[in-house]
């Protein structure tokens, strides 16, 4: 991990086309730690950190939002159906979802 922040702080730092097309959240959190200057600028070690606890935060958030989803669908069987067609008026039969 270390290297892909030495990499990634590289390309912003040289205003690389790669680096400036990236729209990604570590990307967006080294350009905005290579903008800042003395005691608010992040160590390697704390932006590792920090990109630790996004990736961590958006994947238990997003698990959680789908199991409780499957759970009350589960329970609501009427609405499971609803569902069902609006994806089968989008996608038709002959296509996998």
């Amino acid at each position: 991990m270390k290297n892909q922040v030495t990499v990634r702080t590289a390309e912003v730092k040289s205003g690389s086309v790669a680096a400036e097309e990236r729209s990604d959240a570590f990307t967006m959190l080294v350009r905005a730690n290579e903008q800042e200057t003395g005691k608010l600028k992040l160590s390697d070690q704390e932006l590792i950190g920090n990109v630790f606890i996004l990736l961590f935060a958006g994947h238990e958030t997003t698990a959680h939002t789908l199991s409780s989803t499957l759970a009350l669908l589960a329970l609501h069987q009427d609405i499971q159906e609803e569902i069902l067609e609006q994806i089968v008026s989008v996608i038709g039969h002959d296509r996998d979802p």
